[in-house]
């Protein structure tokens, strides 16, 4: 009876061993089709065989296999000797949005922004030291294209500069393109202001823009509203209308915070 015990203790044993490998590779085998993904992305014309197992830094041969299983769930498409990516991938990436719940909050006031000012209007939140777009809206404003949701935002626009202000004291080390002591001078400035920034065509010309803060329930900066004009300075009322923007946004975002 012992030795029948130790013998389906064994293969309990090996069943377990067994459940636990095929976890292993499963896994595996995502994070290799994710990180394939994220290669391919990079490229716009897409790229070959060859080009992307050097890039994924992958065996040729498990590239390969990696992207027929993409191929036949439709993340990646084909074309002659070429990959790219594929119309599944597009959909799932089309329906991502950043702070949801940011939008939600932002809706009105940005769209009376937009009315009000003939500007166009931008919530943007830093993601993984990139300014990522939440929502845009704009008036009557149709000469500049309109900000998507995940669209990137250079590091020299205002809600860029704005968000990294916030999220970077200037006693510790600054981000990229700025010197200890440029970061301390941006940072006193920022405090004359009234923890807002506006530019004047520092990104494109004739284009100006005010950058105000949003605040969450525990006043942490969680985003930035940003109104962008045609012009190479602000209309009149610009500026002070766009922190009256921000400042809805936040208060919004405190009321969703609210029991019910």
């Amino acid at each position: 009876m012992a030795e029948a015990g130790s013998s389906t203790g064994a293969g309990w044993a090996m069943d377990a061993m067994d459940a636990d490998s095929r976890h292993t590779f499963g896994r595996g085998v995502l994070e290799g089709g994710f990180h394939l993904l994220d290669v391919l992305s990079r490229f716009d014309g897409g790229a070959g065989l060859s080009e992307l197992a050097r890039q994924a830094q992958l065996p040729k041969a498990t590239t390969h296999r990696l992207l027929d299983q993409l191929l036949a769930l439709g993340a990646v498409e084909r074309r002659g000797q070429r990959y790219a990516v594929g119309p599944l991938l597009r959909r799932l990436g089309s329906s991502w949005q950043p702070e949801p719940a940011l939008a939600a909050a932002a809706r009105e006031p940005i769209k009376a922004l937009a009315a009000l000012t003939t500007t166009v209007v931008g919530v943007s939140v830093l993601h993984r030291r990139q300014t990522l777009v939440v929502s845009g809206t704009r008036g009557v404003l149709t000469d500049f294209p309109l900000p998507s949701p995940g669209d990137v935002l250079a590091d020299s626009t205002a809600a860029a500069r704005l968000l990294q202000l916030e999220a970077n004291p200037p006693d510790r080390e600054p981000p990229a393109g700025y010197s200890p002591v440029a970061w301390r001078a941006a940072h006193r400035e920022y405090a004359r202001s009234g923890s807002m920034l506006v530019e004047h065509e520092e990104v494109v010309p004739s284009v100006s823009c005010a950058a105000s803060p949003v605040h969450d329930a525990d006043g942490r900066v969680v985003g930035v509203v940003s109104a962008l004009a045609l012009r190479r300075s602000l209309p009149a009322g610009v500026v002070e209308l766009t922190v009256r923007a921000a400042r809805e946004v936040s208060r919004n975002l405190g009321r969703d915070r609210l029991p019910a």
